[in-house]
């Protein structure tokens, strides 16, 4: 008699057993994507973060004051990881007003999961500062100068919730530099003038008036190069006449004896003419910006075609405004708005806008073929953000319905001048550097610009280089109504003629030469935050150079 056994059926089992598998590799899988996504915003974030922290250190403002700084280490930040559109900013007002160097102020936002602080001061033991500070670091007011900005990740993962361990952060530091004496002290010129032996290298006259303003303590003051050695006949190197007049509280000159001045009418007396034993010269702009320039010229100048990852400003129109047939020949523009990106000007002869109407670009930068020419008064902004210009306003007014930038903007013209603005045109190119290998800028006709350098980055508080002789001229009412920044130009001489006004807070030039004339007038205003100390000086003071120390 057989005996029957059970059947065993274990196909639940391997059911149960499968499941777990399932699960226990879904989380694995979980697990790699959190920390690919964690490694990946920390790469980011790294460099990102020490440009910002950079940005904000280099705009400590007097007694401490913050507010700047934080505004553009967010600009920084928000041009390189928020998404376009993003409008949440922290509030910066937070760290305005004057610094206690042993109490933080911070100012956050959330970005896509992850938190960005700003604080000001860092005091010596802040969290940031991680082990202790040395040398100058430790210094009774070296919390005041320094910023610092934080990422901690507040993102929802499957292991950690609500806000965690920082993620990145930076800390940089305003620099404190001695400074020997001499070359007409620590004080940034406002006008330097490098032609090395020529003469009438810096001339008013026929009623032209120049004038170089104290600005909160810091003198306003000239630099003349030429040693004179280049001169004939009876011509001095600075030459004032005919109802003109130059204001300064110095004008330093490396020329001595008969060939130096020409000057019946010194306004005020001649106790302002100051010899020095050495020249200014283009060393501190070189040191500071020409590596850079270098750099941008063999990747953006020197090259034809589009640069890598630049659009074709051709294929912009052709799809979002083709009633124009012409894409380098725009007449009756409207409105138009450029959206932020990197934009190759593919116009052999530049892009031209006439008739009537205005045109934004929100930001980015440009590299063109030639210049931007803006006719019959229209407007042409750069770095816009908001995009929304007036039909006809002044510089100042442009500005202000373009709202601050989102960041820095860079554009290049590989061949002549940036822009040629026609027809008493007024507009605005913020935070903005531009390049030009061969070219410079002329206005007339009472067109105007408001333009300011960038923030930080490369070329921050620098509005434009170039090494053509090309002359600059302004005349016919022309004017520059905000200028921001060092202009550097060391082969052209200048030329304001004609009614031509220049106001300028914050403004340095460094020219070949410098001719004003025909009821011209010129005022400027030195800026340490903005322009460059001259080679030596008489003084310790902190410079506006920055550093990660953190």
């Amino acid at each position: 008699m057989s005996v029957r056994h059970p059947r065993t059926d274990d196909r639940g089992v391997s059911l149960i057993l499968f499941a777990a598998t399932i699960g226990t590799l879904l989380l694995f899988v979980a697990l790699v994507i959190d920390l690919g996504r964690a490694r990946s915003q920390d790469q980011v974030n790294d460099s990102v973060v020490d440009d910002a922290a950079l940005a904000g250190a280099a705009n400590i403002g007097d007694e401490g004051d913050a507010q700047v700084a934080c505004e553009a280490a967010w600009a920084y930040v928000k041009a390189n990881i928020a998404q376009p559109g993003f409008s949440l900013a922290p509030d910066c007002s937070q760290l305005a007003g004057a610094c206690s160097a042993s109490t933080a102020r911070t100012a956050s936002v959330d970005i896509d999961r992850q938190r960005y602080t700003f604080v000001h001061p860092v005091p010596t033991d802040h969290q940031l500062m991680g082990s202790q500070p040395t040398g100058d670091e430790s210094a009774t007011d070296a919390g005041c100068r320094r910023f610092g900005v934080m990422v901690t990740d507040v993102s929802e993962n499957i292991f950690q919730q609500g806000e965690i361990d920082l993620a990145s952060s930076a800390v940089a530091m305003q620099d404190v530099t001695s400074t020997s004496t001499g070359g007409g002290g620590g004080s940034p010129s406002s006008l330097v003038l490098l032609d090395p032996t020529g003469c009438l290298v810096l001339q008013a006259l026929q009623g032209g008036h120049l004038t170089v303003h104290d600005n909160e303590g810091i003198a306003g003051s000239v630099h003349v190069d030429s040693d004179a050695s280049g001169c004939n006949g009876n011509q001095p190197v600075i030459k004032v006449d005919g109802g003109a007049s130059i204001n300064a509280d110095a004008v330093y000159r490396v020329a001595t004896g008969d060939d130096a001045v020409d000057t019946p009418h010194w306004q005020p007396p001649p106790t302002w003419d100051q010899p020095v034993d050495e020249p200014h010269l283009r060393q501190p702009a070189d040191d500071t910006w020409g590596p850079a320039i270098e750099s941008l010229h063999d990747r953006w100048a020197a090259g034809s075609g589009a640069p890598e990852g630049f659009r074709l400003w051709s294929a912009y129109i052709d799809a979002n405004h083709p009633q124009f047939s012409d894409e380098c020949n725009i007449n009756n523009p409207n409105h138009i708005v450029v959206p932020a990106d990197d934009w190759y000007i593919n116009c052999p002869d530049g892009l031209r806008f006439t008739g009537s109407g205005r045109v934004a670009f929100q930001g980015g930068n440009l590299v063109m073929e030639g210049p931007i020419r803006g006719e019959n008064s229209i407007p042409v902004a750069m770095n816009c953000a908001s995009g929304s210009l007036p039909a006809r306003g002044t510089p100042a007014e442009v500005a202000s319905a373009c709202g601050a930038p989102n960041g820095d903007s860079v554009v290049v013209a590989r061949n002549g001048r940036p822009f040629v603005f026609t027809g008493g045109s007024g507009t605005a190119w913020q935070q903005t550097f531009a390049y030009a290998p061969n070219g410079t800028i002329s206005m007339g006709q009472g067109n105007s610009i408001h333009w300011t350098a960038p923030l930080g980055g490369d070329f921050a508080d620098l509005l434009f280089w170039s090494e053509s002789s090309e002359p600059i001229v302004f005349e016919g009412g022309s004017s520059l109504n905000h200028l921001e920044g060092t202009f550097f130009a060391p082969n052209a001489p200048m030329r304001v003629r004609q009614g031509g006004s220049l106001e300028l807070r914050g403004a340095q030039f460094f020219l070949h030469s410098f001719d004003i004339r025909g009821g011209a007038t010129v005022d400027l205003y030195p800026d340490p935050d903005r322009n460059l100390p001259p080679d030596g000086g008489s003084t310790t003071t902190e410079s506006d150079g920055v550093s990660l120390i953190r």
